[in-house]
């Protein structure tokens, strides 16, 4: 997957938004991976140390003013319940006064939870640098009136132009974003069709445009709720499309760390041992062995009976558990 996030979807996990910080992990995972490059452009990296600081004073003021009601008519006063709410209301004030303290101590640091991630998307993410032909092209496109953007910002124009130049031929792009300018005015849910056309023309691919990351792992990992589920998933894909030995080797490295699989995953990986040659010709090293010995003994009332099998023939016992 070619992904790209705007400014405002990465400053949106310091607000209120429908996103929240396992995403960002679910897509460090798979960047990690291979299975996604997430491109980064300057002008996001500018935009976001740019805005951060507003984003999460702006955070911060919204907590800071709510207001619970503190006084109350005189016919509470007598009420059994009321001597207690009182009190839970000056706990309520003095741990918002706490956390909120905590807040801004680890903003100044940059160490909230979300700078930590973001930060290390950033890190590796495929940067893309606003080269003189980027910047000339945006300025071209600004001037025609041509989309993304407003008339007054050559931003999103410049976030265009880069991925024009960077995405490679034939890759269909998943642009992140809560920008209407990318949208269309028919449907919002969709790409411009304007920049849909002069994708499709430069690039030989799709363009799809969703307004959250939510929202886009929502289509692309569906079944996926969790990182660690994805960094799972994506681990078990490496071991049955192995190519060589190596991968075989990795790939069971990164499994064994794992505790639980389904059996759905289990039978996936038994099945796929006598298919893929790079699995079946090293079946007895003793990493290979030991995982697929674990797999036959959790699950052998559950694989299926031929698989099961040749696993335990492969394996030279009639019981793998042994």
């Amino acid at each position: 997957m070619h992904l790209f996030l705007d400014t405002n979807i990465y400053l949106g996990f310091f607000e209120l938004s429908g996103d929240d910080l396992e995403e960002l992990r679910k897509l460090a995972v798979a960047v990690r991976s291979g299975g996604t490059v997430l491109y980064l452009t300057d002008h996001v990296c500018d935009e976001f140390r740019r805005r951060r600081a507003g984003t999460i004073a702006a955070s911060l003021k919204l907590v800071e003013s709510a207001q619970l009601p503190k006084s109350y008519p005189r016919l509470f006063t007598n009420l059994v319940g009321y001597p207690e709410l009182r009190t839970t209301l000056e706990t309520f004030e003095r741990q918002r006064a706490a956390l909120l303290e905590e807040a801004r101590a680890a903003a100044a640091g940059a160490d909230l939870q979300a700078d930590r991630l973001i930060s290390e998307l950033f890190e590796i993410a495929h940067r893309i640098p606003i080269s003189t032909e980027i910047r000339s092209a945006a300025e071209t496109r600004q001037f025609f009136g041509n989309p993304p953007g407003k008339k007054d910002s050559i931003g999103d124009a410049i976030n265009w132009e880069s991925l024009l130049s960077a995405v490679p031929s034939e890759a269909d792009l998943v642009l992140v974003t809560a920008d209407r300018d990318f949208a269309s005015k028919l449907d919002p849910r969709v790409a411009d069709e304007f920049l849909s056309e002069e994708w499709s023309v430069a690039k030989h691919s799709g363009l799809s445009l969703h307004a959250s990351l939510t929202a886009a792992f929502t289509v692309h990992y569906p079944a996926i709720r969790l990182a660690a589920d994805l960094e799972r998933n994506l681990a078990i894909d490496a071991l049955i499309t192995s190519f060589n030995f190596h991968d075989t080797h990795l790939a069971i490295q990164k499994l064994s760390a794992f505790a639980e699989f389904t059996p759905e995953e289990a039978a996936s990986m038994v099945e796929a041992a006598p298919s893929n040659s790079q699995i079946r010709q090293i079946i007895t090293d003793p990493d290979v062995r030991s995982f697929y010995t674990g797999l036959a003994t959790r699950f052998g009332e559950q694989l299926e009976a031929a698989s099961l099998a040749w696993l335990r023939e492969a394996l030279g016992a009639a019981d793998p558990s042994a």
